[in-house]
């Protein structure tokens, strides 16, 4: 998952959703959301990651091989509440 942010004025994308852009790896956003989740208790991971000739941000996710459906769901809340904390500094 990369930390992305929308581009305002960009034609929309699958199912309506802004087409996306992604944080160079030296801004440190995925780092700020992985430090978010782990206080929502969620073992993330910024990922710096090679894209093209450039470092972009990503986040590592690694839920474990057997997991519920309400386990997926509460990861997602998790994962969204801190990047809602993210959010208003970008």
């Amino acid at each position: 998952m990369g930390c992305q942010k929308s581009q305002p004025g960009t034609p929309s994308g699958v199912d309506g959703r802004t087409v996306q852009a992604r944080f160079p790896a030296a801004t440190g956003v995925c780092g700020r959301v992985a430090a978010e989740a782990k206080a929502e208790g969620l073992m993330i991971y910024s990922c710096p990651t090679p894209v093209g000739t450039e470092q972009m941000d990503a986040l590592m996710l690694a839920p474990p091989l057997v997991i519920s459906d309400a386990e997926i769901d509460e990861i997602a809340s998790r994962l969204d509440a801190a990047l809602a904390r993210v959010a208003p500094a970008l």
